[in-house]
């Protein structure tokens, strides 16, 4: 996705958790929230994409594309719950956890946490490493711009401190 502003980014998370509430309530986990599953459609509304992944609450545990006890996913995305490859510890926060994720990356232009590197490596920062506050990550360049109901002095993290609550509250 291209740079954003605040209400942009907003916007996306909004449109996001509120696909997402539709499929819980009809007891569907997506599993693969990123931005590259997230379209705009011709009224600017976010569709979810992909649910090749997904996966019915007390449905069966092997489907087509998933087996029990293995990863399924994409790694930055993942929950810590996810990451077990557990099935039975994969619930509603999975996906709340990735689009906490995605507006972080939305926001920063960064993951929250280090995703380089080995694999195991990865897998433990995403269930050990305490992510990093947005604020502290975010930079004019990579993040997002201004807020426009909001002034700020050039080069000023348009992320207030509301929003970086919500953001680590996801995650």
């Amino acid at each position: 996705m291209d740079r954003l502003e605040v209400g942009q980014a907003l916007r996306v998370a909004r449109h996001t958790a509120q696909a997402l509430s539709e499929a819980h309530k009809n007891n569907v986990i997506h599993r693969d929230i990123k931005p590259a599953n997230l379209m705009v459609d011709h009224t600017g509304r976010i569709k979810v994409m992909d649910f090749g992944l997904a996966k019915m609450v007390g449905g069966p545990e092997q489907t087509l594309v998933s087996v029990t006890g293995q990863l399924v996913g994409t790694l930055p995305y993942m929950s810590p719950e996810q990451t077990t490859g557990n099935p039975d510890e994969v619930d509603t926060r999975t996906d709340v956890y990735a689009l906490g994720v995605t507006l972080y990356e939305l926001l920063t232009g960064s993951y929250p946490y280090p995703v380089v590197g080995q694999v195991a490596d990865v897998l433990r920062h995403i269930t050990e490493t305490q992510p990093t506050p947005p604020t502290r990550q975010w930079t004019a360049g990579s993040g997002i711009s201004a807020r426009s109901s909001r002034r700020l002095r050039e080069g000023e993290c348009p992320i207030d401190d509301e929003l970086q609550t919500i953001v680590l509250k996801a995650l």
